[in-house]
């Protein structure tokens, strides 16, 4: 029997697909959030307080559904090369990655006052307080600062520097899971608790997509991972949004935010990285199994290719075998000659 795959099968699903999915989910889930962050929750315990609102199936079915969409177009698109990262230089990756690393040192500040707090500081190495995984979000989000510093570098010039840094990259799902350590320590409800449960939902995607893309930097196993670097990237993007506009919204409002869920910058930084690295490493023109329609004019790319200079051919002289014979004739009699006198002076 034929091995059915599925994996990479259907050619008319393009990388493109997955990010229109990813706007129109956004630009309907982001507005409803806002509203129900404003309006319909309780600031205190972080629960409706209008359950019956037809705005919360709402929300939460366009997000699942948007969720496990962009997760099975992605694993079956064909449009997926098996494994590369984002040519260098360019200036979007550049820009991103160094937003990436004002978000995470922006955090890392914010997470140490909190560590330096004085109940913190008495509950250092109590484990049920979070403050050992706080301690290790400081320090995963410094790694992480400094990767995205070299990639940004990187991207800024022609070279491969970041490669070099690959094992620092792994920081940032590092940094991410210690949040996410930090979430399951409360004493909480995720279903009722709807900032957190969305919360959750985007460091699980964000803890995925970089994964794969700490894979593709420092080339171990990378190979037919880039469906889930698509999917994960624009899925945790989803709920980046999710978390972060409707609170600055509120904010500018001058409303008051769940309590326990306060506006973090990494998560908006992020979701742009995430965003920017997938649409440039997924673009059409960038990728080898894009065919090129009738007439569609297609700018290559610089290679850093060695320039080939050509070597003239050198044609052999020809030789005077006739001239040879007499010089080597000539020799022969000198050196007769210069014996015969010798042997002549020595009688």
């Amino acid at each position: 029997m034929a091995k059915l795959k599925l994996k990479g099968s259907v050619k008319s699903i393009f990388p493109e697909t997955v990010f229109i999915i990813f706007a129109v989910s956004a630009l309907v889930a982001v507005p409803i959030r806002v509203y129900q962050l404003g309006t319909i929750i309780d600031i205190t315990t972080g629960f409706f307080s209008d359950k019956a609102n037809l705005t919360i199936p709402l929300l939460y079915a366009v997000v699942a559904a948007a969720a496990v969409v962009m997760i099975v177009l992605s694993f079956l698109s064909y449009h997926i090369p098996e494994c590369k990262a984002a040519k260098t230089p360019d200036k979007a990756v550049t820009f991103a990655s160094a937003i990436m690393a004002i978000g995470l040192f922006a955090d890392f500040i914010k997470t140490a006052l909190l560590l330096v707090s004085g109940e913190n500081i008495s509950n250092i190495m109590t484990v049920s307080k979070g403050t050992i995984p706080l301690i290790l979000q400081c320090v995963f989000a410094v790694f992480g600062c400094t990767y995205f510093i070299v990639h940004a570098l990187s991207y800024s010039r022609r070279n491969i520097i970041y490669r070099k840094a690959g094992v620092l990259s792994l920081a940032v799902p590092a940094y991410f899971m210690c949040r996410l350590i930090r979430i399951f320590l409360r004493s909480i409800s995720f279903i009722n608790v709807s900032e957190v449960l969305f919360e959750l939902g985007m460091l699980i995607f964000f803890i995925l997509f970089f994964l794969t893309f700490s894979r593709t930097v420092t080339k171990v196993d990378e190979k037919g991972r880039l469906w889930g670097m698509l999917a994960c990237g624009f899925a945790g993007a989803l709920f980046g949004l999710i978390c972060f506009i409707p609170r600055i919204a509120v904010k500018l409002m001058g409303g008051e935010l769940v309590e326990g869920s306060p506006i973090n910058i990494a998560d908006i930084t992020c979701t742009i990285f995430a965003v920017t690295y997938v649409v440039t490493l997924f673009g059409k023109k960038n990728n080898p199994k894009y065919v090129p329609e009738e007439n569609e004019v297609v700018e290559e790319r610089e290679t850093e290719e060695a320039p080939v200079i050509p070597i003239p051919a050198i044609e052999p002289p020809e030789i005077d075998y006739e001239a040879r014979e007499e010089i080597q004739k000539k020799e022969r009699d000198e050196l007769a000659f210069s014996i015969a006198s010798q042997y002549a002076d020595k009688k």
